[in-house]
């Protein structure tokens, strides 16, 4: 199929967004739609067949009147999320990277592995969340559905599969599956077998960007997309939103703050990256480029969604904007700084309080970012999510920081996914 435009997907833990974009790399359209996360105790879900529902939704809004003209779609997401299809390709439960259910302990399919050994292998360090656990705990409670599932995989490779039935996982987005060696690019096999299944249950593994399967009938009548457009491999989100901001080398950085909040530089050597404790992408490895290493703040995205939720929303009005308006209300002369680890905050009036927040999670990130000791000084730095959306934010972060801060909008993702479709 000859199209001109293609459709970059960001598959986020609480919504997906997309961008269209033409020939010579113009943003048409973008939307957004949010997900729903069930919670209960230590557990985080999603249901498969709404999260499925709902990329077709935002597919079909954001193709239009482009609907007949489009190339390709690449998925790119924060993956690490895992379900299992059964033999009829019925999917399961959804478990989020989220989900805590293993908190406090190893599972006992994994124990004997060390967090380092496992950091050096797969370029992550965790065995009480993401896949692992998640399989490990399907294997102590529903051992005949994991024996008999004809396949076991991530979210975003399940998004896939949905709009043109064939499994495939990019190398980027397989580091969050923690089963694949980063360096030899192929499954862990003793890992597979601690967890009780097969090689043949796990998706083929490839390069970002790889041509996979043309859209179903379902997924073509569900969109709106013409039935022979394309489907892409993309990566991992951060990955791909570097991509979108042309985020290269070594002296740039990406500041990408949703859910968590990440730092995202890329560095050259693999090993510096695991000596420092960071989470390791191949990134631009296999081109001979860098690798991508990442910190993350896990759930700091969380915290202030929990706070603004609870002092900042009132009735219909949006939540967020008055946050922002409060917080510039306060002016530059507020310096105060909530402690993004205490469970109460102080009582301050609503505008100082709004301010707070602000310069508590910046000075927060800022600490943390200082402990980097980055072989290279960074000269870029590019601002994207929730606080890129604020007018005074950004200035926040830059003076805690100290650095000259970019700012880019939320669809660099997309975007970044987007380059993954090849016309």
């Amino acid at each position: 199929m000859n199209g001109k435009y293609r459709i970059g997907i960001d598959a986020g833990t609480s919504a997906f967004k997309a961008a269209l974009i033409d020939e010579a790399g113009n943003t048409l359209a973008t939307g957004e739609k949010q997900l729903e996360l069930v919670r209960e105790d230590s557990t985080v879900e999603m249901d498969a067949i709404s999260y499925k529902n709902a990329l077709y939704e935002l597919l079909g809004k954001v193709a239009g009147n482009y609907a007949n003209d489009i190339a390709g779609i690449a998925i790119s997401g924060a993956a690490g999320s895992t379900l299992m299809l059964d033999k009829n390709d019925r999917p399961s439960e959804i478990i989020s990277w989220l989900d805590k259910r293993w908190e406090g302990r190893i599972p006992e399919c994994l124990n004997g592995i060390c967090e380092a050994e496992l950091r050096q292998r797969t370029g992550w360090p965790c065995l009480k969340s993401f896949p692992l656990a998640h399989i490990a705990w399907w294997q102590l409670n529903k051992p005949e559905q994991l024996n008999n599932a004809k396949w076991i995989g991530l979210c975003t490779d399940y998004l896939i599969f949905s709009l043109c039935g064939r499994n495939a996982m990019d190398y980027s987005t397989a580091t969050t599956m923690h089963l694949v060696d980063q360096q030899s690019r192929t499954y862990c096999l003793d890992y597979i077998d601690r967890l009780g299944i097969r090689r043949e249950q796990l998706s083929p593994l490839m390069p970002s960007g790889t041509y996979i399967g043309e859209l179903t009938d379902e997924a073509s009548l569900a969109t709106g997309i013409a039935k022979g457009t394309r489907v892409f491999t993309g990566a991992f989100d951060h990955p791909s939103a570097a991509r979108g901001c042309n985020i290269k080398t070594e002296d740039e950085m990406l500041l990408s703050c949703g859910t968590s909040w990440v730092a995202f530089v890329p560095i050259a050597n693999r090993d510096w990256i695991i000596s420092h404790r960071l989470l390791c992408d191949p990134f631009l490895s296999m081109e001979g480029g860098p690798y991508g290493a990442m910190f993350s703040i896990e759930g700091l995205g969380q915290k202030i969604d929990k706070l603004v939720t609870e002092h900042f929303s009132y009735g219909t009005e949006d939540k967020y904007s008055l946050f922002n308006q409060l917080a510039e209300a306060a002016g530059d002369a507020c310096i105060d700084e909530i402690d993004m680890l205490a469970d109460t905050v102080p009582a301050l009036p609503k505008e100082r309080l709004a301010r707070a927040i602000m310069n508590g999670c910046a000075a927060f990130f800022a600490r943390h970012l200082a402990k980097l000791e980055l072989p290279v000084k960074t000269r870029r730095v590019v601002l994207a999510g929730g606080p890129a959306k604020s007018r005074i934010w950004p200035s926040i972060i830059q003076k805690y920081t100290q650095f000259n801060i970019e700012v880019t909008d939320s669809f660099t993702g997309a975007r970044g996914a987007a380059k993954f479709v090849f016309l």
